[in-house]
């Protein structure tokens, strides 16, 4: 019975685990559609030309922060390599792993849609045509 509950244990917490990676590479699959939150309000309020320069310069920061943190959470992944789970005695690097991957990721997925929209998302959004076709 204490070992089923221990084997129990341990699924539960390499679940947890791969969650954290599931977690993590949604955030590139939301850069890729701009299915991420974003407050509009201020930016609509700018002309147009204004408001494309401000959008790639948001785009260009927003790529700087996962380059940042794909660079420091190499080091990061590493530092996990020595830690070892517990319970199921696995070394904790490839969970630790998750945060540079989902980083670079999310740099190559931001530049692409950078490239694809370059400013132009909020009037144009790249995957609302099927809105368009449900309100007419």
């Amino acid at each position: 019975e204490i070992s089923a509950c221990l084997v129990g244990s341990e699924m539960c917490i390499r679940d947890s685990y791969l969650m954290i990676w599931a977690a993590m590479l949604a955030v590139s699959s939301g850069v890729a559609r701009r299915d991420h939150i974003g407050l509009t309000a201020f930016i609509m309020a700018l002309p147009y030309k204004l408001r494309r320069g401000v959008l790639i310069c948001m785009d260009i920061l927003a790529l700087a922060l996962f380059l940042y943190v794909a660079w420091f959470g190499i080091s990061f992944a590493q530092s996990g390599a020595p830690r070892h789970a517990m319970i199921f005695g696995a070394s904790l690097a490839p969970f630790y792993a998750a945060i540079p991957v989902a980083a670079f990721l999310s740099s190559i997925q931001l530049i692409l849609v950078l490239l694809r929209d370059m400013g132009t998302h909020i009037d144009k959004p790249p995957f609302a045509d099927h809105l368009e076709e449900e309100l007419s």
